[in-house]
Formats: C-alpha cells, sequence, structure tokens
C-alpha cells in the first residue's frame, strides 16, 4: 500500500513539473566577452546537475586514486622494514660466524629502513675491525655518532672497545676520560679505562684508580686489573692485600689469590690464607698462592704440602718451578732439577 501511495505521488509530481515546465520554460542568457549562451531555465537545470553529477563522480575517482597511491605507499614502507630486518638478522649473523665481508654488506644495505641504524652501523664497524679496515671501522663510527646524537654512551663504548682491541690504547685512553665524567664511574668504562692506562705508564693507572671510589675498588675485575698493572710496572701498593681480603670476605674470586700471594710476607696472610681453605680446600689458585706465602714467610714445610696438593689439583709449570724452590731451600737439590724439569715439561 505504502508503495503504491509512493509511486503515485511520483507521477502526479512529474506530471506537475511537466506542466510547469511547458507552461513557463523560462530564459537563461550567458554571455561572456563575444560569446552568448541562450536556454530555457529548465535545460540549465538540466546541465547542472549533470555538472555536479559529473564533478561528483569526478572527486571521487580522484579520492579513490589518491587513496590507492597511499595504500601503496604503505606496503612499499611495510615491505621495506621487512627486507630491511631480514638483512640486518642475515648481517648479525654472517658476523657471528665470521663472514666479515658479508655482514657489512647486508647491515649496510639495511640502513635505509632500519628500525635502529645505529646498531647496523656498529656491527659494520665490528665487522670492518675484525678486517683491519680501520678507515671504514671509523666512517662507520662516525655516522652512527652523527645519528645517535647526545644518546651516544653505545657508539662511545663500542668505539673505545674497538680501539682497545686494535691496541690503540691513547686514542681508547682519550674519548674514555671525558666519557667516564659523564657517566659518573660507570663500572665497564672504568674496566676499559683502566686497560688502556695500564699500557701508557703507571701515573695513568694511578691517576684512574684513585678517581674510583671505595665500593668501585672492590669490584673484583676492577681490582684483578689494577694488580695486574702493578705487576706490569713493578710498583707496590701497600694497601692491595687489605682490598683482596675485604673482598674474598664477601665473595670467592680466586683470580686474586696469586696477587694477594705478591703483596709480601705479612704475618696474618698464612692464617688467612688458611681461613678461606677451611672452605675452599680443592681450589688449586689457594693452594699455590698459600705454597707462595709460605715459602716468602720462610715455611718450608708448609710450602711444600701446599704446593704438592695445588699440584695434585692442577699441575703447572708455575706451581712446579714454586715447588723446586723450596726443595733448594731444603737443600734438596736433585729433587729441585728433577722439578724443574717437571715445569719445563709443562710450558713445552
Amino acid at each position: 500500500m505504502r508503495m503504491l501511495i509512493k509511486i503515485g505521488l511520483i507521477m502526479l509530481a512529474s506530471i506537475g513539473l511537466g506542466f510547469l515546465m511547458y507552461s513557463d520554460p523560462g530564459y537563461i542568457l550567458i554571455a561572456f566577452h563575444h560569446t552568448s549562451i541562450e536556454m530555457s531555465v529548465w535545460v540549465g537545470l538540466a546541465v547542472g546537475i549533470v555538472l555536479f553529477i559529473a564533478f561528483s563522480m569526478s572527486f571521487r575517482f580522484l579520492r579513490h586514486v589518491l587513496h590507492l597511491h597511499h595504500l601503496y605507499r604503505g606496503w612499499q614502507s611495510t615491505r621495506s622494514r621487512a627486507v630491511s630486518h631480514r638483512l640486518t638478522r642475515e648481517g648479525l649473523t654472517a658476523l657471528i660466524e665470521k663472514r666479515y665481508e658479508s655482514a657489512i654488506k647486508k647491515l649496510i644495505k639495511a640502513i635505509p629502513a632500519a628500525e635502529d641504524p645505529v646498531a647496523n652501523y656498529l656491527g659494520a664497524a665490528r665487522a670492518a675491525q675484525a678486517l683491519k679496515q680501520f678507515k671504514h671501522r671509523d666512517n662507520y663510527l662516525a655516522k652512527a655518532m652523527r645519528l645517535a646524537g647526545k644518546n651516544n654512551e653505545v657508539v662511545l663504548f663500542t668505539q673505545a672497545h674497538l680501539q682497545l682491541k686494535s691496541k690503540q690504547w691513547l686514542e681508547a685512553y682519550t674519548l674514555l676520560m671525558p666519557f667516564n665524567q659523564q657517566c659518573l664511574n660507570n663500572h665497564a668504562v672504568l674496566k676499559l679505562l683502566l686497560k688502556a692506562a695500564s699500557h701508557l705508564g703507571f701515573d695513568k693507572v694511578q691517576h684512574v684508580w684513585h678517581s674510583m671510589n671505595i665500593m668501585l675498588q672492590l669490584w673484583p675485575d676492577l681490582l684483578l686489573l689494577y694488580a695486574k698493572a702493578l705487576v706490569r710496572h713493578q710498583r707496590f701498593d701497600p694497601h692491595l692485600d687489605v682490598l683482596i681480603e675485604r673482598i674474598l670476605k664477601k665473595e670467592w674470586a680466586p683470580e686474586l689469590l696469586h696477587y694477594y700471594a705478591l703483596t709480601g710476607a705479612r704475618a696474618h696472610h698464612v692464617k688467612y690464607a688458611e681461613k678461606w681453605l677451611r672452605y675452599y680446600s680443592k681450589d688449586p689458585e689457594l693452594l699455590a698462592s698459600l705454597g707462595r706465602i709460605c715459602y716468602q714467610q720462610k715455611l718450608w714445610g708448609k710450602a711444600e704440602q701446599y704446593l704438592r696438593a695445588a699440584i695434585g689439583q692442577r699441575p703447572t709449570a708455575s706451581t712446579f718451578q714454586w715447588l723446586a724452590r723450596v726443595q733448594e731451600a731444603l737443600g734438596q737439590h736433585d729433587q729441585a732439577v728433577e722439578t724443574y724439569q717437571q715445569g719445563l715439561s709443562r710450558v713445552a
């Protein structure tokens, strides 16, 4: 019923409109310079409707084309990121597998669409370092530095690490000193600084060491580097044994025991070391260090006992050498010669 009413209304409107158009067609004149266009109102209205429809369709078509272009650019961007991610992954894999030329090629090619181009440049720098292409390495590091801006800690750390690997001690030290001040005595930076300083002179080692607070000096790895620097430069620090004792009281770091034995023949050293023996009775480094300490204090019997126990756990050329010294002190010259030969066979 409603449909019939709608059809009837449309028919009446059409008849009315047709009658109106027939009875009064109207008149439109459009003049421009020497050109004029004449038409009835109804024709003009029809032309306007057609033009409006054509304009609307053209606008919709144009918008559709632009949307397609946007979709294409989005697809292209997504594809580029996916390719970059794949190349970066393959480049890092090649770096781990020591295929350095392939690593550089893939990591650099991935940079334009990489999520973190700084990481790509750093990976390429490591590969160039392995190939001894130091100019390329420095070029990649410089580009990484520019991209990192103020957040350049990782780049600086990597650069210093690579310089140390290539024995550029002064360059690494010069780079790390202001970096250390910027990072407020960062543990990792101080570790690299001590490595560089130990090759540049003991005055620089002291400068770095005394710039640390006591809590940093009680890090086993930092104290170990300092102890190695003391031996390298044939220097003595009267506080070294106390620092080692404080560390070993909290955590076991047997790599420090060798340097504890080198700090001199103080009366309490044997007592301290024998306390550690209660918990680490089979530690070869502790046994060997106790043997050396007892030798320095002329406790020949204990020295021989501990050194033989150390050899039983882990025979090394150094331990055989110390045992031979004890035997010489005891007048056992033939046994000392045999022990020296056993030590030399370990070296060979």
